[in-house]
């Protein structure tokens, strides 16, 4: 006989609920992604590499006109997803986002806010899911 298994999906609430009981720590690598918490690949060197020079290339040539959002949470505006791209560019904020995380469309979603992996698994399941929810939310790819 076969078994059904049944998954349960949750919402960017019930997500940070987890978070504040202790059932997912600051350490945990893992976003919320249609629903699902997913664990996030390790950076290695290149990711990393690549990432800084990406940050460090926007950083440089956007100055005060966007924040350089790194490896931090966006909401979008599904509520069963907030997904933690390399990099995002936000409009300014005097409080840097501090009393709350960004939402869209705090993003610049008329570029191309969302900087996608260079190479590996993570590269194939990044272009799968973020495409599907940049294409729910309305942001580009």
């Amino acid at each position: 006989m076969a078994v059904t298994l049944k998954r349960r999906r949750f919402t960017v609430d019930e997500y940070h609920r987890m978070g504040e009981a202790g059932i997912l720590s600051e350490d945990d690598r893992v976003e919320l992604i249609e629903g699902e918490i997913i664990e996030m690949t390790s950076i290695g060197s290149r990711h990393a590499g690549t990432v800084a020079h990406a940050d460090h290339l926007f950083s440089s040539q956007l100055g005060q006109r966007a924040i350089v959002w790194v490896q931090n949470p966006i909401e979008l505006s599904s509520e069963d997803s907030e997904p933690q791209p390399d990099v995002a560019l936000l409009r300014p904020r005097p409080d840097f986002y501090r009393r709350s995380t960004p939402k869209r469309p705090t993003y610049y979603s008329s570029s191309r806010s969302w900087i996608r992996p260079s190479s590996g698994t993570a590269a194939s399941n990044f272009r799968c899911t973020r495409g599907r929810e940049s294409a729910r939310s309305g942001s580009s790819t």
